[in-house]
């Protein structure tokens, strides 16, 4: 682990400037964890990565939101449900804000917290959002449109 993420880990303060420009090579990072089942490693530094994003770029930015995506994905897939579905209805809500409800992003937002719904056993509150994921994906590609709506709680950066 780089040194820059040990040093976030440990819960020594960044550099401003450093925190900006890890930004990018943390969040691959935490996915890589994720990805190698290293979820209590990519639990703390996605923690860290929020933080500093939320801190550096602002709650509506992008890469905090992908950020903040990341934390639920790792989330999840330590069973950590609702705080998943907490932080995905974050996401959700942001991303509705200033992308609007037909956004890419935003049918990635609203899948990823149909799924947790799913997993808790929210069946109903599940099917409510993945068919408004299917109607919107319908109107933005047509109804004709054969590819999946949307990356799910295994996708990375959404």
């Amino acid at each position: 682990m780089a040194p820059h993420f040990a040093a976030a880990l440990a819960g020594r303060t960044l550099p401003r400037p450093a925190s900006t420009e890890l930004l990018p090579e943390a969040m691959k990072a935490v996915e890589g964890l994720r990805t190698a089942g290293s979820y209590a490693a990519a639990h703390d530094l996605a923690r860290v990565v929020l933080a500093v994003s939320a801190d550096v770029l602002g709650e509506r930015h992008a890469d905090t939101l992908r950020s903040r995506n990341n934390l639920a994905e790792v989330l999840y897939a330590q069973g950590e449900w609702r705080e998943s579905e907490a932080e995905h209805r974050t996401t959700l809500r942001i991303r509705q804000e200033a992308l609007g409800p037909l956004n890419p992003d935003t049918l990635r937002s609203r899948n990823n917290l149909a799924e947790v719904l799913y997993a808790q056993g929210k069946w109903q509150e599940s099917e409510v959002e993945h068919r408004t994921t299917l109607l919107a994906r319908r109107e933005v590609l047509g109804a004709d449109a054969r590819t999946p709506c949307a990356a799910g709680p295994t996708s990375p950066g959404f």
